[in-house]
């Protein structure tokens, strides 16, 4: 396991499997930037696993669900860390919809790229 910044990663090109990252990915300022680099240290048929929250895509569940991740986790956040700021920009961050459109549609771009200029 190798820990790096998301914009050079201590690698070498097409030189891994996997890439993980945690929950961390909703402070990523330049979203394409982390997406280049990943997409530069992973081989061919390599695999980036996201642990993060997304939104559901059935629409009665994507609304609870929406509900309690903006009141729900702030909450939960105040009462267990004691600490009223705690968790409340988890909602504010977008995470959902930034796992959903800009992470996937960035790699999906970056991953075209690539293999247009392998031919």
């Amino acid at each position: 396991m190798v820990r790096g910044d998301a914009f050079r990663l201590p690698l070498l090109d097409a030189s891994v499997d996997a890439v993980t990252v945690a929950s961390g990915i909703r402070n990523v300022q330049d979203l394409a930037l982390a997406c280049a680099e990943v997409h530069r240290v992973l081989r061919v048929g390599g695999r980036l696993m996201v642990l993060g929250f997304s939104l559901p895509r059935l629409f009665g569940l994507r609304a609870i669900y929406a509900g309690c991740f903006r009141h729900v986790v702030p909450l939960i956040g105040r009462l267990i860390p004691g600490h009223p700021s705690a968790c409340s920009y988890v909602p504010e961050s977008g995470l959902g919809l930034l796992l959903q459109t800009g992470l996937h549609a960035g790699f999906a771009r970056l991953a075209s790229m690539a293999s247009k200029q392998s031919r």
